[in-house]
């Protein structure tokens, strides 16, 4: 209820049945920055999870995630101010029936041997004999 149709992830210890309160690792190959997503399916008012952020590989702070008890209204959670997140943990979920989670939105930070490359092959044709032609 809440989440774009027809994926939503749940993480429950036994995925048949509820609650759906197991911990959540999200790890990343290549940083991310603009990190968002929606958590769906809250029960319960106040504090019902955590997340640690992790960033350029270190532990960076913990966000609470706040309940408002409308199972079908999501809880928009709102990263974008942290730059290259290399890693989540939604953890502590005491959320009566548990929670899941929809619409992650994230940019992949390029690696730094990437933009060498752009840049080096941009260079190259700037600079290339063929490049710059003298008018006669």
């Amino acid at each position: 209820v809440g989440g774009s149709n027809p994926n939503t992830l749940t993480a429950g210890f036994d995925p048949s049945a509820f609650p759906y309160d197991a911990d959540v690792f999200v790890d990343f190959t290549n940083p991310v920055n603009e990190f968002s997503f929606n958590v769906l399916s809250d029960n319960d008012s106040g504090n019902i999870a955590k997340i640690n952020i992790f960033t350029a590989g270190s532990f960076d702070t913990t966000v609470l995630v706040i309940g408002d008890g409308d199972f079908s209204t999501p809880i928009p959670i709102d990263l974008t101010s942290y730059v290259d997140i290399t890693r989540l943990e939604i953890f502590e979920i005491t959320d009566t029936f548990g929670l899941s989670y929809d619409d992650f939105g994230f940019n992949v930070v390029p690696e730094p041997t990437s933009l060498v490359l752009v840049i080096t092959l941009g260079l190259a044709l700037v600079c290339s004999p063929g490049a710059i032609r003298k008018r006669v």
